[in-house]
């Protein structure tokens, strides 16, 4: 997966770079074999990596803020008159983050 996102990122770079632009000539065709080649692979590991990461964390947080709002009926179901007389002061100071 991060070899094809270095070769399409370096498609891209050369179609999109100015045309008096002139690549070295070493570096003109993608190489995964050579220093920049593995460099740019590694790169686009490591960046694709932590975006995946982020999307699963996101994904993680939303179902765990449903799962919280299932339970809060059941809570509220529970509290006296003063606990939810609390809960709203608490509410108004803190805000709904």
């Amino acid at each position: 997966m991060s070899e094809k996102l270095a070769r399409g990122f370096h498609e891209v770079y050369k179609r999109l770079a100015p045309l008096w632009y002139k690549t070295r000539e070493e570096t003109r065709d993608f190489d995964p074999k050579s220093p920049n080649g593995k460099l740019m692979i590694r790169v686009c590991g490591e960046v694709f990596g932590e975006a995946v990461e982020i999307e699963r964390l996101q994904a993680e947080i939303k179902e765990l803020r449903g799962l919280l709002k299932e339970c809060q009926i059941y809570v509220e179901a529970r509290m006296s008159s003063v606990d939810i007389e609390l809960r709203d002061r608490i509410e108004k100071e803190v805000g709904d983050e």
